[in-house]
């Protein structure tokens, strides 16, 4: 307990009250001889403490001629025994007016300087109470300041040097608070081989290790500058850097994250101490690469044979797309013989392969051309397909294409079977099969319509080069064979032909309707009448040919 005690211990007399000092002196009895007053200095204004000095102090003999008569006189009058009780403590008032707490400290008879309001005392030299210059107290808003006469908060600590504050316990390490000796700066941490803890509601959250590493969640230094036991969020932007490139993370305001690298740099990912990818700063993204060509180059160092369907993709693979509800992928990737390819198949090793659907909601194909000429398919180039059939369909009606035939299959008539007519000079054009033309007639075999007129050499129009070579037994070649039934009945008068040769003759230097340069030419069946027969028809009139 503090307790402050002014007992005077000197009396000063001036000429009247005017001529006080405008500060008194709370050890001072003051005296005004014009009125022969007593006053008191409280700590701001002089108050009168006797309405005379005989009424206080009582007569007053002898001769003062002098302050220290006065003084002696003073001392005679003050009784010889003077005690004060505090805290049932007595103390002796008496003699140097002195007197002992129980705190030990002393009172002394030299009065504290006056100074700035708020000063704390302490105990000092001799167990005399002093005054900090140091430590103030603000009682109106009850601030401790240390350093500073005008503590802003309460505890408020000025100081010169760094670190300023310090929290120890005995024997273990310490806490230094403080800041920074640059500006703007601030300190906080241990001075010695401990690590900084930091706690909420009584459990710690994160430290800081000795070795400077973070730990969150986590009592275990495993070497990270920052170790996360748990999930993190950065709430806008996290950077990576070292000197020669910077990494960051972020996040703006249009919910959109991103992850990049400034300037030139490339941003590279990877695992077990290896690239796998990078982005280029041109944002070309190169997986197996580091020099991407294009926006996604993928490449892959092993150029084997392609997986058979029987085992799982593996590296010889550069590509796979596919989804995670089917098994079905696409595989895409490069054999060693430099060969590009692209295969449907199942993600598991089970032999199974997928189709390749192209352009399924519409479009055209090309290959081999830039130019759409709006075919469905275009190759510009010899095209081939390899295998028992080559299958046509308009989504109802079917045909198959073999290298020996052309089938008519689900929907198609021999009538619905067609290559358009064309000039004898387009190969593409010159067969007709199944085509319809005027009149309602049907030719089943029906070549081209126009002229052939080469100055030279040979023109055909149906040529055969198969030939019959048999060795033995009595096999029949016939090089064209009409097999088939003609019924004509009822009204039925039509003309049968088994061959029909109509040109018409404009101008023929030498046409032979029917030439053969071997062999011998023979007419079974012929009528034996020629009643009925129209005229250049050919009877057998006993063994003799007649022409009607």
């Amino acid at each position: 307990m503090a307790v402050t005690i002014n007992i005077p211990s000197q009396v000063k007399t001036y000429a009247n009250l005017a001529a006080f000092p405008v500060s008194g002196s709370l050890k001072t009895i003051y005296i005004a001889e014009d009125t022969n007053k007593t006053y008191r200095w409280t700590g701001s204004v002089y108050v009168e403490i006797s309405a005379s000095a005989a009424m206080t102090w009582g007569q007053i003999g002898g001769t003062l001629s002098n302050q220290t008569d006065l003084q002696n006189a003073l001392d005679a009058k003050v009784p010889t025994a003077r005690t004060l009780t505090i805290n049932g403590v007595t103390q002796d008032l008496s003699a140097d007016r002195t007197f002992t707490i129980a705190t030990g400290l002393t009172v002394g008879t030299t009065p504290i300087a006056s100074g700035t309001i708020g000063r704390v005392l302490f105990q000092g030299t001799g167990n005399v109470l002093q005054q900090s210059s140091s430590l103030f107290w603000d009682g109106t808003n009850n601030r401790l300041g240390i350093g500073t006469e005008t503590p802003s908060y309460n505890l408020d600590v000025v100081s010169a040097s760094s670190p300023n504050f310090r929290i120890a316990r005995t024997g273990a390490t310490e806490i230094r608070i403080g800041a920074s000796t640059l500006a703007g700066g601030g300190i906080i941490g241990t001075y010695s081989a401990s690590t900084l803890n930091f706690l909420t509601n009584g459990t710690e959250s994160f430290r800081i290790f000795t070795t400077q590493n973070i730990g969150i969640n986590t009592t275990t230094d495993a070497g990270f500058r920052l170790d996360v036991n748990g999930t993190a969020r950065v709430a806008t932007n996290l950077f990576f850097d070292r000197s020669y490139a910077t990494t960051f993370y972020g996040f703006n305001g249009n919910s959109r994250v991103y992850i990049g690298a400034p300037a030139t740099n490339v941003l590279a990912l990877y695992t077990d101490d290896a690239e796998r990818m990078r982005i280029s700063p041109t944002g070309n993204v190169g997986i197996g690469t580091t020099t991407p060509l294009v926006s996604l180059d993928i490449r892959t160092s092993n150029n084997s044979t392609i997986t058979p369907l029987s085992s799982v993709p593996n590296d010889s693979t550069t590509l796979l797309v596919g989804n995670t509800g089917t098994n079905g992928i696409l595989a895409l990737g490069q054999n060693n013989t430099g060969q590009a390819w692209l295969q449907g198949r199942s993600r598991l090793g089970n032999g199974t392969s997928q189709p390749i659907l192209l352009n399924p909601l519409g479009g055209n194909i090309l290959i081999g051309t830039t130019t759409d000429a709006g075919y469905k398919l275009d190759v510009n180039g010899t095209a081939r397909v390899q295998g028992n059939s080559f299958e046509v369909t308009n989504g109802t009606n079917k045909i198959a294409i073999t290298s020996t035939q052309i089938s008519c299959l689900a929907g198609v008539s021999v009538s619905d079977l067609n290559i358009v007519a064309g000039p004898i000079s387009a190969p593409n054009s010159i067969l007709g099969i199944g085509t319809t033309v005027s009149g309602g007639s049907t030719t089943i075999l029906r070549l081209g319509a126009g002229n052939a007129t080469n100055a030279s050499g040979i023109v055909t129009i149906i040529e055969s080069l198969r030939g019959f070579a048999p060795t033995s037994g009595t096999a029949t070649f016939s090089f064209a064979t009409w097999n088939g039934t003609i019924n004509q009945t009822g009204g039925a008068n039509g003309i049968t032909r088994g061959l029909y040769i109509n040109p018409t003759l404009t101008s023929a230097a030498d046409f032979r309707a029917i030439e053969t340069t071997a062999g011998r030419v023979v007419f079974g069946n012929l009528p034996t009448s020629s009643a009925g027969l129209p005229t250049g028809a050919i009877w057998n009139d006993g063994g003799t040919l007649k022409i009607v």
